[in-house]
Order: C-alpha cells, then sequence, then structure tokens
C-alpha cells in the first residue's frame, strides 16, 4: 500500500474545490459521512508553510489543523500499518515487526519437550504467551488475528486507531491500552500482560468482574468513540485524498489491532473459556 502521507503532496495540483473534503465523523461508534458540503467541510487553505485545513459548518469556523500536525498525523497512520499485505502471508507478517514482537513477549523460553526414552526435559524455543489464557507456545504455533473480526470491526479498527493517535473525546484505558499506546505514539517498548493476567486480577475491571455499570462508565465510553475536531479533520481528509476502505484495511491490519493467540483462543474467544484456562492454571500454581 502507498503511504498516506504521499497523498498530501499532490494537494498543491487541485483546483479549490478539490480541496474540500466531505466531513466524517464517529460520535459514539459508527463513522458517518456528512455528504453535503454546504452543512459541513473540511477544506485545505493554502499559505506560505504548506496548508491549513479549515473545518467548518453552516454556523462558521469549527476549528482548524495545521500542516505540520496533518504530516505528523499521516506518518503516524503509516506506522500503524506494520504489515505487507502480500498474497501469501497478508497482516500474519506482523509477526516479524520488532516492537509488535516486544509488547506480546516474544522471546527465547523454555518450554518442557519429551525425550525419546518417556522423560521430560526442556528445549530453549522461540515462543509467545497467548494474548487470552497467557499459556507459552512455539511462536511458529500462534496464530495472529484480529481483535474484531473483518467483516464487522472495520469501523471499530479505525476508531481504535484514532483514539490511539489522540483523536477520541477520551482516551482508552486498561493496561493493554496505556502501555501499546507508549509504543505507538513514543517509540518505548514495554511488554503487556495476557488477558489472562488482567482477567483474573481482582482489582482490574476485565470482563467477569462484578462491578456495576453506571451513567459516567457509559458517557466515558461514548467519549472515547467519538472523533474530536482534530480527529474530524485528519479522517476526512485522509478519507478524501485517498478512500475511507483504504483507511479501514490501514486499521484493520494494524499495529493495535493484531493479537497473538493459540488456535483453541482464536476458535473460541470467549469469556467462558479464559476462566475455565485461568481456573486450570491457578489450581496448578497453588
Amino acid at each position: 500500500m502507498i503511504p498516506f502521507s504521499d497523498c498530501l503532496g499532490s494537494l498543491r495540483f487541485r483546483g479549490p474545490d478539490a480541496r474540500k473534503f466531505k466531513v466524517i465523523y464517529a460520535d459514539g461508534g459508527a463513522i458517518t459521512t456528512n455528504i453535503d458540503l454546504k452543512k459541513g467541510v473540511v477544506e485545505a487553505v493554502q499559505e506560505d508553510s504548506g496548508f491549513r485545513f479549515d473545518l467548518c459548518d453552516e454556523l462558521g469556523s469549527m476549528g482548524a489543523m495545521s500542516w505540520s500536525r496533518m504530516c505528523e498525523l499521516m506518518a503516524l497512520l503509516d506506522k500503524v500499518y506494520v504489515t505487507d499485505h502480500d498474497k501469501e502471508e497478508g497482516y500474519r507478517n506482523v509477526k516479524d515487526n520488532r516492537p509488535w514482537r516486544t509488547i506480546y513477549r516474544v522471546g527465547d523460553y523454555r518450554l518442557p519437550k519429551m525425550n525419546p526414552d518417556g522423560t521430560i526435559g526442556d528445549v530453549e524455543i522461540k515462543a509467545c504467551p497467548c494474548y487470552n489464557c497467557g499459556f507459552l507456545f512455539p511462536f511458529d504455533a500462534i496464530q495472529i488475528e484480529h481483535v474484531k473480526p473483518q467483516a464487522r470491526g472495520k469501523d471499530q479498527a479505525v476508531i481504535k486507531v484514532m483514539r490511539h493517535m489522540g483523536l477520541t473525546e477520551a482516551p482508552g484505558k486498561g493496561g493493554f491500552y496505556v502501555k501499546n499506546n507508549e509504543v505507538f505514539r513514543r517509540g518505548m517498548r514495554l511488554p503487556i500482560n495476557s488477558h489472562l493476567g488482567e482477567a483474573l486480577n481482582p482489582k482490574g475491571n476485565r470482563r467477569g468482574a462484578a462491578a456495576a455499570v453506571t451513567v459516567a462508565d457509559d458517557w466515558e465510553t461514548y467519549q472515547r468513540y467519538t472523533l474530536t475536531i482534530e480527529g474530524m479533520i485528519f479522517l476526512s481528509v485522509v478519507c478524501g485524498m485517498r478512500s475511507l476502505p483504504e483507511v479501514q484495511q490501514a486499521c484493520m491490519h494494524s499495529f493495535v489491532n493484531l493479537r497473538p493467540f493459540c488456535s483453541t483462543c482464536n476458535g473460541k474467544k470467549t469469556g467462558n473459556l479464559t476462566k475455565k484456562i485461568g481456573a486450570m492454571a491457578w489450581r496448578h500454581l497453588g
């Protein structure tokens, strides 16, 4: 896929009307396009340093973004699409991405192995913990899958990436967001715990926890799925210069939307399976 940042250079060859983009926004979830330019438009206004991007509706200006900020965000979007979407491997090439491997604790581990005489020994091998159950598996046996299915998770994948870029009204929460966001935006490499480790944390608020849902929780969730003015400007421009399907593909097969699973968890990514495997693990450790 051609880098998204490359499309900005073609702005200077566009006429005034072609520098006006339909407003794309997310208000609590689904991505929506305002097709009526009279009611809302993002316009690229040429300046000495490049372009200024103005978001206006029928009442006037709602906000603006500088050329340098747009270039910065375009580079971040290119960074999130870490896979070579070729015919053979596609998004599974993320397994070769060094920051992704660091986040998910890919490394050399000593795993049990049965010897020819029936005794149990161990061998050092490249391995990775399954994000769902936490058990270590040889890295070649690990499967890469999307957080949300490709068939119905495209909008959520885009919003997830926008959230990691700081373009939603509220940030993400939980260990995955906090640590992964540091890697994604600042280049730090902090490994994360498995989903199992978070699910069994009595102080956490993962699925299965007996925590009441409050109005504040609902509002916070709503804000996490709502773009800021800056987010609306950026998404409108990048989709106007390229297309929404291209952005959805980049975000779906992205750094933040691909996780390692064992074959069992990948086939049954459910809370019940997590609890059952977790209970087995804790009984064994106890």
